[in-house]
Formats: structure tokens, sequence, C-alpha cells
């Protein structure tokens, strides 16, 4: 009778049928339960946190209470309590999946990535049959750049579901991220069938479409999905960034004025205005709506990144430098500030600066492939330890076998070595994946001068030469070109 009552949300009656069951069954733990839960209806919230306190004592090893009671806190907007009293199951219950699991979406929710994603591995250590851990957890591996580890969880949904829509979403994303476009749009497609009126199926898939070079398909997909929601706010912002891209400039800021006017008190307004502007080298509208962002959200680091990497960009270093401090004044450990800041000391010439602050950061994030690449160039360029470099180069490559940077400064450190055989076959790939850039078309005509065939290591420095753009080492090709004469 209670638990019909509290379905009904008649809560006085709830509560006046517990006080009378406890007369009866005094302490018990279900009952308090019950009762505490028609006191947070009614919002009578000391009366609840009481009653919920009174079913855990009662029964220490009685899972509903703490459960009920945590969810309770963070609806009091108490997540630090709720935190507690998530420990506290665990101390409690300690073979019990689901408080590990209502903690690490907790700490989800409040973007504590880090935190979250070992409480969804416990909570899978507990009960491997935990299913429900596995996509969130799935998304956090991606989220944090780890695809593999992503993509290992959700097969394992996938093996026993395979039409399960959910896990075909999330495959669909880590195929995206791992530059598979086909294979993810393919994918999509599935959920799109399955799921005809979802709003994320056609953005996800949008998404793909636009990586994949197919940007009305991408909007196409973008505008079905904002009918279906249209108070969303990253489905417009992905259509201004595609009309960007077609060149239709005058729908990209249309629809990026709309998006404002929209959301006025939302920073990711004025950061996608900001970002359209960069992308058309207005940098003072850019600047201009970067600082609106912040005077809007002061405690988000996206608008000082993106002022910070402004300042970089019009050789405002001094602003740069500022900029990146503030941001390590708020959180000594973002990777984006912390990386950041290693590009000044390179574009400063710190070269010894650089090397301690991309080493830095891979004692913080030892997946970033990023800065694997950057030390393993400084070291080889710099520093002469080139065996550490080809390790750090080699490790970039696999986080990312696609970047042709990568492959780039393994080829040139394999070079290097005097390997020139590997370093070709290498520098193929990188060429394959990137043929516009000159540095790439430098190393490997420079391979091919050691390998003998003089014909296509003087084409490759031709065209290296004649891009126009600067590169570390076009004075090297220039002076070899003329040796060819």
């Amino acid at each position: 009778l209670m638990l019909s009552y509290l379905r009904k949300k008649d809560f006085t009656k709830t509560i006046a049928e517990a006080e009378s069951a406890l007369k009866k069954w005094p302490e018990d733990p279900a009952i308090l339960n019950i009762m505490a839960s028609g006191y947070a209806g009614e919002k009578n919230a000391d009366k609840a946190i009481a009653c919920f306190d009174r079913a855990i004592h009662a029964k220490p090893d009685y899972l509903e209470p703490y459960l009920k009671k945590a969810g309770y806190l963070v609806l009091l907007n108490k997540p630090e309590e709720a935190v507690e009293c998530y420990t506290a199951a665990i101390k409690a219950i300690p073979k019990s999946a689901a408080p590990h699991f209502y903690l690490g979406s907790l700490y989800a929710v409040q973007g504590k990535e880090k935190l979250a994603i070992p409480e969804y591995e416990n909570a899978l250590l507990k009960d491997p049959g935990f299913e429900q851990a596995i996509l969130p957890l799935s998304e956090l591996y991606l989220r944090q750049g780890e695809v593999d580890r992503a993509e290992e969880k959700v097969q394992a949904v996938i093996v026993n579901h395979p039409d399960l829509p959910q896990a075909l979403l999330m495959q669909g994303k880590i195929l995206r991220a791992k530059r598979n476009y086909a294979g993810s749009i393919q994918t999509l497609d599935r959920v799109v069938a399955f799921m005809p009126k979802t709003d994320e199926a056609y953005y996800q898939r949008g998404l793909s479409f636009f990586l994949n070079g197919d940007i009305q398909k991408a909007l196409n997909d973008y505008e079905t999905a904002w009918k279906l929601s249209p108070d969303r706010f990253d489905i417009p912002a992905s259509m201004a960034i595609a009309y960007a891209k077609k060149g239709d400039y005058d729908r990209a800021f249309k629809t990026a004025g709309e998006i404002q006017k929209k959301f006025p008190d939302a920073f990711g307004a004025f950061i996608l205005m900001g970002d359209l502007y960069s992308m058309f080298k207005n940098w003072p509208e850019a600047e201009k709506n970067f600082q609106e962002a912040l005077q809007k959200s002061p405690s988000d680091p996206a608008a000082y990144i993106r002022l910070a990497s402004l300042y970089m960009t019009t050789d405002r270093l001094d602003k740069a430098r500022e900029t990146y401090d503030m941001i390590l004044k708020k959180d000594a450990n973002l990777e984006d500030a912390l990386m950041g800041l290693a590009l000044l000391y390179e574009r400063k010439d710190e070269k010894d600066l650089a090397v301690r602050q991309y080493e830095k950061v891979l004692s913080l994030y030892p997946e970033n492939a990023s800065a694997m690449n950057n030390l393993a160039w400084l070291y080889a360029e710099k520093e002469g330890r080139l065996a550490e470099a080809k390790r750090l180069a080699e490790k970039a490559s696999e986080e990312d076998p696609n970047e042709p940077g990568y492959l780039d400064t393994l080829g040139w450190i394999q070079y290097k070595l005097g390997d020139y055989a590997a370093a070709g076959e290498t520098l193929k790939t990188s060429l394959t994946a990137g043929p516009n850039e000159p540095i790439v078309h430098y190393h490997i005509g420079m391979v091919y001068l050691k390998l003998g065939d003089r014909e296509k290591g003087k084409s490759h420095l031709e065209e290296a030469v004649k891009s126009g753009k600067e590169f570390t080492g076009i004075q090297e090709a220039r002076k070899t070109l003329s040796q060819m004469k």
C-alpha cells in the first residue's frame, strides 16, 4: 500500500502508512526507506535525510537507502555529500557493483572523467555482467583519446546484442575517431534505420559525413536532427561550421547569429562566432567574441585556450603566455594549456623549456600522441637523442596511424639513423595521407638521394621548395637542389 501511494505521488498517505507500519516493525529499513522517499516528495529534506540515515543504521548492508539518499543529495545540489554516501555504500557492501556505477556516473556528470573511469571499471570487476556500465565507460575512454579501449568495451556489448542501437551508435563514433568514415557511416545507417525519430542518430551520421568530405549530406542530417530536437545547441553549431566549409559564408554567419539570439547567455554561441571569424582570419572580431564568451563563463577554459591560440597566430606571444598562465592558475594540469605552453616555447625558440614542458605533459598524459611526436622531433633535431626519439615517434604513430605528421617525424628519424629503406616506406605512407605537405616532400626527397634515386629525389625537393610555404629544412632543400644543377 505504501508503494502504491508513493507511485501515485500521494506522499502524505505514503508517510502515514509508513508511520503505521513502523509501529509494528520498528526500524525496518525498507519501511524507513519508503518513508524517506515520501518526505523527499514533500520536499522535507531534513526528515528525508534523517529517515535514510535511520534505514542505513538499521541495516548497514542494505543497499537501497544509500542509493536513494545519494540520488536525493544530487537533487539537492549537494554532490560532495552524495560522493560520501556512495563511498560509504562501497565500504559497507564491498561486493556490490551498483555504488561504483552510480559514483562513476556522478563523476562523469561533473566532468571528472579520470575519477569516473575507475569507478565504472570497479563496477565491471565486481560484476562483469553489469552491462549498463560498459557504454558510458566506452564513451569516456573515447573522450580521453583511448580509442582501442573504447572499442574493446563496446564490442563486449555488441557480441551479446548485435543490433542494440546505443552500442552501434557508440561504435559509429569510435570508427569515426579511427578515421574510418565509410565504416562509421555504414554503422550509423543501421542506427538511423532502428531509430528514425532520434536526433542523435542523424547528428552523429552528419558528423561522419562532414569528415568524409560530403558536406551536403552532413547538412541534410544536421537539419533533420535539428527539426527533431530544436533546442539543442550543438546541432546548429555544426551546421554553421559546415556552411563555412562549403563556402556559404552568409548562411554560416546567419546560423551563428540565430544561435546567439536563441541562446543569448550561452558562452558557446560566442565561441562559435569567434571560431567562424578565425576561419576567415578576422582576428579582431574573433578576439571580441572570445572575450565575450569569457565574460559569460569565466571559469570555462575554452575561451582562454582559443584566445591564447589567437595570440600565438597573430604573433602576440607575450599575451599568449599571459593567457596560458591565467589558465594554469585555475587548473595546473589542464592538458590543452600545458600543450599550448610547450608550443609557445617552440615558437620562441626556447627548445630546452619546450622539451621539459612536453616531458611534463607526457608525465600527466602518457597517451598524448601530439606531445610524443613533438618531443620526438625535438629529441632528434636539438638533443641528438635518436633512440628515444624513435621510440616516441613509433608510439605516436601507433596511437594515430593515419596522422601524416607523426609518420613524417618517424620517417625523418629513421633517415637520421641511416635506415633509409624503412624511412622511404614510412614517408611514402605519410605522403599518401598528406600529399600537399612540403616538409614530407623534402624529407622523402633526401631519402631518395640516399637510396641513389637522383631523379625522384630532385622531383620531391623541387615540389617542396615551389610550394611557397616555409618549413624546417627549406634552406637545406634549396642548397641541395643548387648542388644538383
